[in-house]
């Protein structure tokens, strides 16, 4: 069984958010200020701690900080907010955080964020070392949809940039995050091709929702294309996704997110959101089926 540790500094959000954990099945501990979250961080052990921002004291961005820097990828932190301008997502980002959620919390949003970070620790793979001495990869790989759940594929990129490329873990965390974001889009909106109330189906209900594409013979040929690119010449590093869908309006979309203040956090739109502030630069291909981000890798 997993322990969930609940952070707020609101006695009746904790004890709402306990309950609906262990409904769904999570040993729950919670804490109403972020010191006693650390203490009972180091005498217990938790997968997951989902902490409010914005605390009296010790901030919610200051307990993520404190966790990654003691505990490292023992505990995962997910983020509750009201309101999170850019300047606060870019720097939990950049601290380690697992998800936001948006306050008032919906009970089935919580748990797929957890279930969805269970199964990434759950699943260890590591590509190991490889290309040991480079200027230049191009690594590609085609995704079968149909195992899309099942699989843990950032996590074995991970061991790919922190192991053969020797990157910072902070950036790592950014480049992955994307990653799964542009992934879970193409097989969202390129493969499944699901509507609104769809996309908030819980893994189960996706999982069935594919069998019966699968039964049907509907969509699930669709593969999806990942390529990372590292260039040491120019210092930068690439990730595009292709998925084999009908595309979308990208241009009205970006042109959306270069007048807006805040991150967008709803559920429509908040991939392309993260994408864009989370990367040195951003293009669409083919009708908006490719999406490359480009970063600039960071050296001491």
């Amino acid at each position: 069984m997993h322990r969930i540790l609940v952070v707020d500094d609101s006695q009746s959000i904790v004890l709402s958010l306990s309950k609906i954990l262990e409904i769904n099945g999570y040993e729950v501990d919670y804490a109403l200020n972020a010191s006693e979250a650390l203490h009972k961080i180091s005498t217990k052990n938790y997968g997951v701690a989902v902490c409010d921002i914005e605390m009296p004291g010790l901030s919610g961005l200051s307990f993520l900080e404190k966790v990654r820097k003691e505990y490292d990828n023992e505990v995962e932190v997910i983020l509750m907010t009201g309101h999170l301008d850019q300047e606060y997502f870019l720097q939990a980002i950049r601290l380690g955080a697992a998800d936001f959620i948006r306050k008032p919390v919906e009970s089935q949003v919580l748990v797929n964020s957890i279930t969805r970070i269970m199964e990434r620790r759950n699943q260890k793979h590591d590509l190991g070392r490889f290309f040991s001495s480079m200027l230049r990869t191009n690594v590609c790989f085609e995704l079968d949809p149909n195992f899309y759940w099942e699989s843990n594929f950032s996590k074995a990129v991970n061991g790919f940039l922190k192991n053969a490329l020797r990157l910072k873990r902070n950036f790592i965390n950014e480049l992955l995050l994307c990653m799964d974001e542009m992934i879970s889009n193409a097989m969202i909106h390129g493969t499944l091709e699901l509507n609104s109330q769809q996309r908030l189906f819980n893994m189960e209900e996706l999982r069935q929702l594919m069998e019966e594409h699968k039964e049907s013979g509907n969509k699930m040929d669709r593969t999806i294309h990942v390529c990372i690119e590292m260039d040491l010449r120019y210092n930068t590093i690439s990730i595009s996704v292709e998925d084999g869908g009908n595309g979308f309006d990208h241009e009205a979309w970006l042109r959306k997110l270069e007048q807006q203040k805040d991150v967008n956090q709803g559920a429509h739109g908040r991939g392309i959101s993260m994408l864009y502030y989370l990367s040195d630069k951003i293009s669409f291909d083919n009708g908006g089926r490719k999406v490359t981000i480009t970063r600039r890798i960071p050296r001491d």
